[in-house]
């Protein structure tokens, strides 16, 4: 019941969500209940908590977490005929546990 997600997240909760849906690409139904339609590739976002985390750190309710920079001594080989395609790219490596096989 929606009534019992904004007691518990707040009532400001899914006008925020509402929102959010227009910069992540989801689809969001308030009636008496909440239905959101969440994309396959965003299994971050498959609970109410962690969609609502995400959408206070959008609006700058919550901060965003800090991230680390370190050098590393790792090499990317990027092909400069990508370069007319692709002037700009960047690289990460995530470490954490693992969320999928």
């Amino acid at each position: 019941q929606a009534e019992s997600i904004t007691r518990k997240l707040g009532s400001d909760s899914p006008a925020r969500w509402k929102e959010f849906a227009s910069v992540i690409g989801y689809s969001i139904n308030i009636t008496s209940e909440i239905k959101i339609e969440l994309n396959p590739d965003r299994p971050d976002l498959f609970s109410f908590a962690s969609l609502d985390k995400a959408s206070r750190v959008y609006c700058g309710i919550l901060p965003a977490n800090n991230l680390s920079f370190v050098k590393t001594n790792h090499v990317v080989i990027f092909r400069k005929s990508a370069m007319n395609l692709r002037p700009y790219f960047a690289v990460f490596e995530a470490t954490g546990p693992k969320i999928d096989e």
